[in-house]
């Protein structure tokens, strides 16, 4: 994943790893709960965050707002009738 990203589902892989940690981080934060885990996350997400400037989770077409990222289906992905 540092190297070069790839494909999973409907998104890539820094998007849901970077999404994984934010989501940790915040419910962490709010529970109050491992702190050691909670800086190690926070200190990787800001470090990763860096490295992948504009990375986020495409938003299903339902559920996105205006300007937002849309979900893409995949290339193999063949809707049935």
């Amino acid at each position: 994943m540092l190297e070069q990203d790839r494909d999973w589902g409907t998104t890539k892989l820094r998007p849901r790893l970077l999404t994984w940690l934010r989501n940790f981080i915040d419910t962490a934060d709010r529970i109050g709960i491992l702190p050691g885990l909670h800086a190690l996350a926070g200190g990787l997400y800001d470090q990763l965050s860096l490295r992948w400037p504009g990375t986020a989770i495409p938003h299903y077409p339902a559920l996105a707002q205006p300007g937002s990222v849309l979900a893409r289906a995949p290339d193999w992905w063949q809707p049935e009738l």
